[in-house]
């Protein structure tokens, strides 16, 4: 579990889980990705749970070969629980805005 925490002013993404990871009471801002598929808050292929948090402020303007770039707050392509949050106030080049969710 990552806790009370502030992370901003990630390149290439803020946080990247690909396990299993909780955030509780945790603001990602002013973030962006500008080289893979999106995500520029975070980018999740895991297991994630997001509770009491904030995503804002961040962007994600990638060119991924193969899929255009999304998810500006959050890009999804595991499993995603958010409780209590709010992501906003963000931008990509394509797909959605605020979060991305990828299925396979």
């Amino acid at each position: 579990m990552i806790s009370d925490l502030t992370v901003s002013h990630g390149a290439n993404g803020a946080i990247r889980n690909a396990g299993t990871t909780t955030l509780e009471r945790v603001t990602v801002s002013n973030s962006h990705d500008q080289n893979s598929i999106g995500g520029g808050g975070i980018y999740n292929s895991g297991t994630l749970t997001v509770s009491n948090s904030t995503i804002e402020n961040n962007t994600a303007a990638g060119s991924y070969p193969y899929s255009p770039s999304g998810g500006g707050g959050i890009y999804n392509s595991g499993t995603l629980a958010m409780d209590s949050s709010w992501s906003g106030r963000t931008t990509t080049a394509s797909l959605a805005g605020a979060s991305s969710t990828s299925a396979h």
